[in-house]
């Protein structure tokens, strides 16, 4: 699929570019230049370039998908059977990057994380229901990962319960998890079982973090888990629990759902479209909620940057 062998990417000033990486020497990186984007084909050229610093072999993602205890090792290190099927998890978006970038963590939050060494596969196209045969014609690339996870979760495993397909089995002990629904006084109202909403903690938990690292880290971290409910961690995903099993249900992030008449959706779907069929015409997009106190309804708005020679026409709001 790809046109490359090794590629690295880093920027110059505020512009981001691809190269062919020649070799790697006490971090210094001899690199050939490349057109274009391994997404749409990189063409090679004649320049050689010498860089220091490199960033994540991707800019964005929609989604990041793992998987676990799928190493026999890993599983019986972990004390844990070899599961007949190894668990799928995602994490955001934004938890890319970039090769040797700092991530601060509280002293008090490092005994809590787990270091893990990943071997990463680039996706490089639109991918469902594929064979095993096919599959390597959807890789773009390999890249190395490195995970460093909180040891602990609000939704969990349970030996002891049966298994339901697509969510959790319980809720993890020690965390007083509820599923809320904003309301007027920014306290939160609970939602029903098998009604979505945010993922809150409404008391103190076990692993809770005490602030984040760095210059108004006490600040950071109030707007972080504590701006959207007064007195509850918020903690970003959106979620409900199936009403008699009790499970949890992941629906995505919640800060990124959409819900105009009630139909929830995230903006990446709305992006995953402008890129795949108008990327010719659109150089950037944002796409954002808004619902006004006199609103009933919220609606969705849809901003576009056209690229220089492209024009926003009646057909392309047709389309």
């Amino acid at each position: 699929m790809a046109a490359f062998q090794n590629l690295v990417r880093f920027a110059v000033g505020d512009r981001a570019h691809y190269r062919g990486l020649i070799e790697a020497v006490d971090g210094k990186y001899k690199v050939q230049r490349f057109d274009g984007t391994p997404f749409d084909g990189v063409v090679k050229t004649n320049e050689e370039h010498e860089v220091e610093t490199l960033l994540s072999p991707i800019e964005s993602t929609p989604n990041v998908i793992y998987i676990g205890l799928n190493y026999k090792a890993h599983a019986q290190e972990s004390k844990l059977p070899v599961p007949t099927y190894p668990p799928v998890f995602t994490k955001p978006a934004d938890a890319l990057a970039s090769p040797f970038e700092k991530i601060e963590i509280h002293p008090d939050a490092q005994p809590l994380l787990d270091y893990e060494g990943e071997l990463t596969v680039v996706i490089g196209k639109d991918a469902k229901n594929v064979t095993e045969e096919e599959a390597l014609d959807y890789v773009l690339g390999y890249t190395a990962g490195n995970t460093s996870d909180i040891a602990g979760c609000f939704g969990t495993g349970n030996f002891l319960l049966p298994v339901h397909v697509g969510g959790c089995a319980g809720l993890a002990l020690g965390i007083p998890v509820e599923v809320y629904e904003p309301s007027v006084d920014s306290k939160g109202v609970p939602d029903a079982d098998s009604e979505a909403g945010d993922l809150v903690a409404t008391a103190a938990f076990p692993n809770m973090p005490v602030s984040f690292w760095g210059q108004d880290g006490n600040k950071r971290y109030h707007k972080a888990y504590f701006a959207e409910f007064d007195g509850v961690w918020t903690h970003g995903d959106f979620v409900s629990t199936h009403p008699i099993t009790k499970q949890l249900f992941s629906q995505g992030r919640a800060d990124g759902v959409l819900n105009p008449s009630g139909v929830r959706f995230g903006s990446s779907e709305i992006y995953q479209v402008i890129e795949s069929v108008f990327s010719n015409e659109v150089e950037d997009s944002l796409c954002v909620g808004q619902r006004r106190p006199s609103d009933n309804d919220e609606r969705v708005i849809l901003f576009l940057k056209m690229k220089p020679n492209a024009a926003f026409l009646q057909n392309s709001r047709d389309e």
